[in-house]
């Protein structure tokens, strides 16, 4: 009798591991879609976040002494464990960026996302010019998404965290629990 009941038991387990596994194949088209969109969402509110920096502080790529520039957010602090990296080029008459961001380490079905763009300064008032409609598209559903609960702050940090930031640049982590999406928001109190 014992004997039959963990039979019973072990058969169980089985077929409720064949149905979990059938669940997860089944969803996976849908999980991949929202990771690339988390990425999506990120590197084109990352851009924003430079124009509003640069908007803010002209001054700001100046400070680095190069022209070239990598910055990195603090994986350890973002939802999701996305990874954000960005390089941001000075040509004087306007800033060229690229944006990527790589979904988690431990995600099922890891993405990556590069959006670029260059940001003119028309009289004090930064402009987006996106390379790609996709991005300028993306940036619009972001305005219209409702990024309502704060999550935490993060800052920006060269790839070589021994040295040191000339100027301080944190940004937001803002989440929209309908769309289970999180961007970033320029943080003022830098």
């Amino acid at each position: 009798m014992v004997r039959k009941f963990f039979a019973l038991v072990f058969a169980l387990l089985i077929l409720a591991s064949f149905v979990f596994m059938g669940f997860r194949i089944a969803a996976k088209p849908a999980y991949s879609e929202h990771e690339l969109k988390k990425c999506q969402v990120m590197a084109v509110s990352a851009v924003d976040i430079i124009a509003q920096k640069l908007e803010d502080s002209p001054l700001f790529l100046t400070k680095f002494g190069s022209s070239k520039i990598i910055l990195t957010a603090d994986h350890k602090k973002m939802p999701d464990n996305l990874v954000v990296k960005l390089e941001i080029t000075d040509y004087g008459k306007y800033a060229s960026v690229s944006s990527k961001v790589n979904s988690g380490w431990n995600s099922r079905s890891p993405k990556e996302y590069i959006c670029t763009a260059k940001i003119y300064n028309d009289n004090g008032k930064n402009r987006i010019v996106y390379d790609a409609v996709e991005c300028e598209n993306i940036a619009v559903s972001i305005i219209q998404t409702d990024f309502n609960e704060k999550k935490n702050t993060i800052e920006f940090v060269l790839p070589d965290e021994n040295k040191k930031m000339p100027e301080a640049m944190s940004a937001l982590v803002v989440w929209s629990v309908k769309e289970n999406l999180a961007a970033l928001k320029y943080n003022k109190n830098n």
